[in-house]
């Protein structure tokens, strides 16, 4: 896919819960067979509770006020938080803050859905042009070079600074659009990602998308996600503290955890937090077997596969979730 400059145009069966009895300032849950939950309410309400974003939000700023410092040559960008502290589900722990650096001026387009008369119509309104994603990178990684600690890697560069209170993954990536439809720029309707290469494969993502999806499920579980989502990410982090033998942080990354509970019906989202925890994990051990059906929140992208974009394993999530339920029913 080429990139093309666009003219001035509008861009247009969950288990059955018993309820948490208090029991001395804690709380124990009976299960059918009669065991107890071993995580105490006040456990649970830490771990729910989102991680300092001021932090982050510095961090973002300095790095944001930088690159719109510099000369980009006069290119259109945009500059968004993506991540955890986009999507309010950082906890304490979080040891860094995504950030999106975006080519606004050209984008890279698939257009393979479109009939041939909108595909010609497409042609006829659009240029080709020579800025790539390869050449904006190295437009942008020597400003960062220029202001901060940076180092590329193979998808973000990493910026830090004795002025960053936490380090940056700077992603430095192209506008990308999927069309739907093409009449002309006033009729248009495609859906909206950004791309970048992996070690010379092309990655398609949907950060917006993403933050909008997560933002509306958490809206419709009366808040409830996200908290769920904070529980969840502090819990995997205790069973890597307790039993460091049974999985990494490669096992079970955060973006990932936020997707598979992105999955979980709303029913289970239920307004006492050990309720909807435990419902949320019942829920996952009851459906191990049929994880293979799970999109990411974007509904674009299967939750597993091969590709750069959907990396995590149906292995990895069996672990986290075999070892979640261990740690919810055994302590």
């Amino acid at each position: 896919m080429s990139p093309l400059i666009c003219p001035a145009g509008p861009v247009s069966r969950i288990p059955k819960s018993t309820s948490f009895r208090d029991r001395q300032g804690g709380f124990s849950q009976a299960s059918e067979s009669g065991r107890a939950v071993r995580i105490a309410r006040e456990q649970l309400n830490a771990w729910a509770q989102r991680g300092d974003p001021v932090r982050a939000w510095y961090s973002f700023k300095l790095v944001k006020d930088a690159l719109q410092h510099e000369s980009l040559r006069g290119l259109q960008c945009d500059i968004y938080a993506q991540g955890s502290y986009a999507n309010e589900t950082n906890i304490a722990d979080d040891s860094d803050v995504d950030i999106v650096l975006a080519l606004q001026s050209a984008f890279y387009a698939d257009t393979n859905d479109l009939p041939p008369p909108e595909t010609t119509a497409y042609r006829q309104a659009h240029q080709p042009s020579d800025i790539t994603w390869e050449a904006f990178r190295e437009l942008a990684v020597p400003i960062l070079k220029h202001n901060f600690v940076a180092t590329a890697h193979s998808k973000c560069v990493r910026v830090s600074s004795g002025l960053i209170r936490l380090p940056a993954d700077v992603l430095i990536c192209v506008d990308f659009r999927h069309y739907r439809e093409f009449e002309d720029l006033g009729h248009q309707q495609y859906d909206e990602g950004v791309l970048f290469y992996v070690n010379d494969r092309a990655v398609i993502n949907h950060p917006k998308q993403h933050i909008a999806i997560c933002g509306a499920k958490d809206s419709g579980t009366s808040g409830m996600f996200k908290k769920i989502v904070r529980i969840t990410k502090n819990a995997r982090n205790r069973v890597l503290d307790d039993w460091p033998v049974a999985m990494n942080r490669k096992t079970a990354p955060s973006y990932f955890i936020e997707c598979l509970l992105w999955n979980v019906p709303d029913t289970c989202y239920l307004p006492d937090l050990g309720d909807a925890y435990q419902a949320v994990i019942d829920w996952l051990t009851t459906n191990r077997g049929n994880l293979a059906e799970l999109t990411c929140p974007n509904g674009m992208n299967t939750l597993f596969g091969t590709g750069p974009d959907t990396s995590w394993n149906e292995q990895g999530a069996h672990t986290l979730i075999d070892a979640l339920h261990h740690q919810l029913w055994s302590g």
